[in-house]
C-alpha cells in the first residue's frame, strides 16, 4: 500500500480483506470457506528494501497463525527474537539427532 501515513489505515484494510475473505463461496455446488493470516511490515521502520520487509511481513503472518488465524499481525523486533530462539533450539535438537545424543528411558 502506498500513501498511508499510519497503522489505522492499514488496519482498516488487513480488516476489511479479512472480512471479504471470511465469506463462504460456493463451487459445484460445495460451499467452501477459507482462513486468512496476514503478516504486515511497514517501510521504513521494518526496512528499507523489498527483501527485508517479505521476510519480516512473513514472520508477522505466522504469528498471526499461530494466533488462531482469521487475524493480522504487525511485525515486532521481539517476534525476531522469537524466531530465532526458535531457529536455534530446532538446530541444537536437530544436531543432538544426529550425533545420537538422546537415550530412551
Amino acid at each position: 500500500m502506498v500513501d498511508v501515513h499510519d497503522g489505522d489505515g492499514i488496519v482498516v484494510v488487513a480488516e476489511k480483506i479479512l472480512a471479504h475473505l471470511a465469506r463462504s463461496f460456493t463451487i459445484e455446488h460445495h460451499e467452501l470457506t477459507t482462513s486468512l493470516s496476514i503478516g504486515i511490515a511497514v517501510y521504513p521502520d521494518d526496512g528499507n528494501d523489498f527483501d527485508t520487509l517479505l521476510k519480516k511481513a512473513d514472520t508477522a503472518m505466522y504469528q498471526s497463525k499461530e494466533s488462531g488465524r482469521n487475524t493480522y499481525r504487525f511485525h515486532t523486533e521481539e517476534m525476531n527474537v522469537n524466531a530465532l530462539d526458535h531457529l536455534q533450539i530446532r538446530n541444537g535438537l536437530r544436531q543432538a539427532l544426529d550425533k545420537h545424543e538422546f537415550e530412551l528411558y
